[in-house]
């Protein structure tokens, strides 16, 4: 598999480069490879032995890699997992950049693992709120856990508990307009913008975005899962279950990877 990492502080591809042999050793593999920056933004990483993401996150938060970033001066969380993707998904092979250039990483800050809510999961908090039936659902969120429940979960009165609601409509029709706007192709931003005026948008832009650009057309539900991502950290934060600097850290990762995003769909449309 292929594992994106994003960086969270400018640093030189001297240092990741000088820690890339160490981690090799560490790895005890032949084909770990530093492939390249996506975007001057992440460390794409690979390794065949990887099977899942908690394999790649198991070996990167290690007590040895740790050690091997300390050496090299590259500080967490610099390695932590962002995202996989099947290495078919690729248009071509990543060249692997030279080992004596040092270009400079743009500042991304990572989300920070909001560890006294062991149980919230932002993403799956975003997949129920953007369910059409979600306000018809007894759905709550244990302010103390971030475990979502079921009326029947929730038997404490005096618990701090919220009521799950939907992101609405309007929210996520303002989904739809961001990524016609990223399109930049006349022709296929022109019949986008003709779907979204009149009956039925949602149904009307996923048809003709993937009866013009099946390519363009994966990248929709990335790009609505981080929007909606944005917008329930914001929720959170209104309702006061994460603090403002959780919120911020958490919206500032998702930021960028909205922003990397554009740039994909801008690049697929041309």
């Amino acid at each position: 598999m292929i594992v994106v990492h994003r960086v969270e502080e400018y640093n030189t591809w001297k240092k990741h480069f000088d820690a890339a042999a160490d981690l090799r050793a560490a790895a005890g593999e032949t084909d770990f490879e530093v492939l390249r920056s996506t975007g001057d933004t992440n460390l794409v990483v690979h390794s065949s032995t990887w099977s899942s993401d908690a394999d790649a996150r198991a070996f990167f938060e290690s007590a040895k890699v740790a050690r091997i970033r300390a050496e090299a001066g590259v500080e967490p969380p610099l390695f932590l997992y962002l995202d996989s993707v099947e290495t078919g998904t690729l248009d071509a092979p990543p060249p692997q950049p030279s080992q004596t250039s040092s270009p400079r990483l743009k500042l991304v800050p990572m989300p920070q693992r909001v560890t006294r809510l062991p149980d919230l999961d932002i993403d799956l908090l975003t997949d129920t709120r953007m369910m059409a039936e979600v306000d018809d659902m007894e759905l709550y969120i244990d302010g103390s856990t971030g475990r979502i429940l079921t009326e029947f979960d929730w038997s404490d009165e005096s618990a701090d508990v919220h009521h799950v609601n939907s992101i609405s409509s309007h929210e996520q029709y303002t989904y739809l307009e961001a990524f016609t706007d990223a399109v930049a192709d006349r022709d296929l931003r022109s019949h986008l913008r003709e779907a979204l005026d009149g009956r039925r948008p949602f149904r009307r832009f996923k048809d003709v975005l993937f009866q013009h650009r099946t390519k363009v057309g994966v990248l929709w539900s990335p790009f609505q899962e981080t929007l909606g991502a944005i917008d329930t950290i914001e929720w959170l934060r209104h309702l006061e279950v994460i603090t403002d600097d959780e919120a911020a850290w958490e919206t500032a990762a998702r930021e960028a990877r909205r922003d990397e995003l554009i740039e994909q769909i801008t690049a697929a449309t041309r």
